[in-house]
């Protein structure tokens, strides 16, 4: 049966994105978080000309000469499955992924503001403070009396810091505080546990406890050897590669390992590519997550996105999808090149911070960010979300779609703005924000890969 209804008046929506591989068109919906569409150059030309918004599929399909109805119906399907069809004469829709959970919420947990490494790069002010598990304990139970206002069945707590694996014990005991939180609450509420570590204080006997209460950590690493060296130093200035990956190993072995997180730097974005393959060689899944000058303590300065640090990363990207296209199975769709995978996921409003994403200080108190300065007390108002929110106004409204630049870019729902606390703090609301560049050089890049990739698939 055709997801399309017969009497539907059928278009291409206006803000597509379109380019060319060989004999092949690539079609790709920036609005939307489903992978591009790939045809034949003739048959697309062909079928566009009854897409222009006017016929009804019945049309359509009656005025088709070439193909039976039940073909027609299925290349229209496989279009419109692709976000690429607008139904009614509308021009412009944002297309939500059905499978994110708008009941999710995820808190970053600073456990403690103190560490034992110095990166260039940190935002945090070093403070001697540490999280008390007594006093999260009560601001748990006050966000279960908010049930009903903020109707979260999912929770997810990432402990971090400064760096949690310092204070042992503390950490100890505010997981066995989420466990019995968990068991309290099991019927309303699940709960995830995830660690943020820097590994170099990772031993065997803390990974099997992560292990026994099936908690799995990520452990930061920028680079082999000098490129993580330069920005991630021990207090005393010596570098702490050795020991990162030390507690790399530890995590394989106890398979407690989620990721390895990279911060993308303008001291190590050019080593980026040897980077990735190192870590696909050894079986490491990894997140690439840019450097942001957020706060006062950031001591290294932004990246120049420029032809040579743009170039570098469009390398490290190529690598990836070498290393998948050679190790995976080959797709088997028959009629068009697909491969049922998300390439991108879209946000009607950018950053999470504010709205199902949280931070929690080693005081107990709320931001929007873990790099926002405004700060609610959970004691001293009787709704902190709502409070939390009006006080950080400005950061709630600002949306690619108030940028005087933004709104207007066809990629705006796909690269978000960059980082809204970056934006608001280094004066980018009005003008491009830095990333820009980046932004529209990497993401049809990105579609010309994934295009490429399915195109080879089914050769």
């Amino acid at each position: 049966m055709s997801l399309l209804r017969n009497s539907q008046k059928i278009g291409l929506f206006d803000h597509l994105y379109y380019t060319k591989i060989k004999k092949f068109q690539v079609i790709y919906n920036p609005y939307s978080y489903k992978k591009p569409a790939v045809v034949e150059i003739g048959f697309f030309n062909w079928i566009k000309n009854f897409l222009k918004g006017e016929l009804t599929v019945n049309q359509i399909t009656a005025k088709n000469q070439i193909f039976d109805k039940k073909q027609m119906l299925g290349w229209l399907d496989y279009l419109f499955e692709h976000d690429l069809l607008s139904v009614g004469g509308e021009k412009n829709h944002l297309f939500i992924n059905p499978l994110s959970n708008p009941e999710k919420a995820s808190f970053w947990v600073d456990v403690t503001n103190q560490c034992n490494f110095r990166c260039s790069y940190c935002y945090i002010d070093r403070k001697k403070e540490t999280i008390d598990p007594n006093k999260f304990k009560d601001l748990f139970e006050k966000l279960i009396a908010s049930k009903k206002e903020y109707p979260f069945n999912e929770i997810v707590f990432v402990l971090a810091g400064g760096e949690p694996l310092l204070f042992f014990d503390t950490l100890k005991n505010l997981i066995g505080t989420i466990e019995a939180l968990q068991k309290k609450y099991l019927k309303i509420l699940k709960i995830q546990t995830l660690i943020i570590t820097n590994g170099s204080l990772l031993t065997e006997e803390k990974a099997k406890f992560f292990r026994k209460n099936k908690i799995r950590i990520a452990i930061s690493l920028d680079g082999i050897e000098e490129y993580n060296d330069q920005t991630r130093k021990f207090i005393d200035g010596k570098g702490t590669y050795k020991y990162i990956l030390r507690g790399i190993d530890i995590a394989k072995k106890y398979r407690i390992l989620s990721n390895v997180i990279v911060t993308v730097s303008s001291k190590n974005i050019l080593h980026l590519p040897r980077f990735v393959s190192f870590l696909l060689a050894q079986k490491i899944g990894f997140q690439l997550q840019f450097y942001k000058k957020t706060t006062r303590f950031c001591l290294d300065m932004p990246i120049v996105f420029d032809k040579k640090t743009i170039g570098a990363y469009l390398k490290a990207i190529k690598v990836v999808y070498d290393y998948y296209l050679l190790n995976q199975k080959t797709y088997n769709l028959p009629i068009f090149l697909d491969s049922g995978k998300a390439l991108l996921f879209t946000s009607e409003y950018g950053c999470a911070a504010g709205y199902n994403y949280f931070t929690i200080t080693q005081n107990c108190e709320l931001k929007v960010c873990p790099a926002s300065d405004i700060k609610v007390d959970f004691t001293k108002v009787p709704d902190f979300i709502s409070s939390l929110r009006k006080k950080n106004k400005a950061f709630i409204q600002y949306s690619v779609d108030t940028h005087p630049i933004c709104k207007k870019c066809l990629w705006k729902y796909a690269c978000k703005g960059g980082c809204k606390m970056e934006n608001l703090v280094n004066g980018y609301t009005k003008k491009a924000p830095n990333i820009c560049a980046f932004y529209k050089k990497m993401l049809p890049y990105m579609i010309k890969l994934e295009a490429k990739s399915l195109i080879e698939s089914h050769k």
